[in-house]
């Protein structure tokens, strides 16, 4: 199992996050576009050396999970600092401990920052 940056993805696995963010995301927000999603992740999460940035959990080149790496929650909690958001972990993968792994490697990149 290894972990990525969004940068260091394909295009195509890259499409697949935005694709399940975006999908199970939306139903939670009408303001929420997928041209929107598209920009954030491929624009900013994909191309900042510093946070904000998103990495993936994979395992035999397959997405396990991913989570973005930000500076802040910036609405509800900005005390809270730094922040992992948009985790999520794809459906055929969970409990079976890929969330924990996910969280650990999403802290040891904030411990390298």
């Amino acid at each position: 199992m290894e972990v990525k940056r969004f940068s260091e993805l394909s295009e195509e696995k890259l499409d697949k996050i935005i694709n399940k963010h975006f999908s199970h995301w939306s139903q939670y927000s009408e303001l929420m576009t997928l041209e929107n999603t598209i920009y954030k992740f491929k624009e900013l999460y994909a191309k900042n050396k510093d946070i904000p940035y998103g990495i993936a959990l994979i395992d035999n080149d397959e997405i396990i999970g991913f989570c973005v790496l930000k500076k802040d929650d910036l609405k509800f909690y900005p005390e809270y600092n730094p922040w992992i958001s948009d985790v999520m972990i794809f459906d055929q993968h969970r409990g079976k401990g890929n969330g924990i792994k996910l969280i650990s490697a999403a802290k040891e990149e904030l411990k390298k920052i």
